[in-house]
């Protein structure tokens, strides 16, 4: 396992991306009378990630003001698409049918998949050294494990998925 903040930050980012992405897949896969509690739960988790990547890791980036017009406009792109997620996780939270979830959880899916792959690749470790010192990053890092563990101990079953994801930080 590395030791370089750059690389952890990146290899977290590709972990949370990875469970959300297959806990929708798991959605499409589940029988109806599971399916909509599943997908409530897979919204609320992608809500709580895009939460703390909009209060925390891009106000960050754009506070250390060493960021480039490519990743002025990149993040800007981030914006966007967690609006639009946004949109889509507020639908499916409130859908009432398994159908509709089905539909909605599709198309988040979809959305999702596209927007992980542009900011994976703009949250990259080399592009990351561009944009934040390391005791930047690191007090980025820091607050944003704050953060989520503030919003998973709120959500059901969240202190449990707290510690799985810490034992994946350390490669357990």
């Amino acid at each position: 396992m590395s030791d370089d903040q750059y690389v952890l930050q990146h290899q977290g980012l590709l972990v949370i991306h990875g469970a959300i992405a297959d806990g929708l897949r798991a959605v499409l896969a589940a029988p109806p009378d599971q399916a909509m509690d599943l997908a409530r739960r897979m919204g609320a988790m992608l809500l709580a990630h895009h939460t703390l990547e909009d209060t925390i890791l891009f106000p960050g980036l754009r506070r250390a003001s060493r960021l480039k017009s490519t990743d002025v406009a990149f993040l800007a792109s981030c914006d966007r698409a967690h609006k639009d997620l946004h949109r889509l996780c507020d639908d499916l939270l409130a859908a009432t049918s398994a159908a509709v979830v089905t539909g909605l959880t599709r198309d988040t899916l979809a959305l999702l998949t596209s927007h992980v792959a542009e900011e994976e690749a703009g949250l990259a470790p080399d592009r990351l050294r561009t944009m934040v010192t390391i005791e930047e990053l690191v007090e980025i890092g820091q607050s944003a494990e704050r953060m989520r563990d503030e919003l998973l101990a709120r959500q059901p079953g969240g202190p449990a998925l707290r510690d799985e994801v810490h034992a994946k930080q350390r490669g357990g």
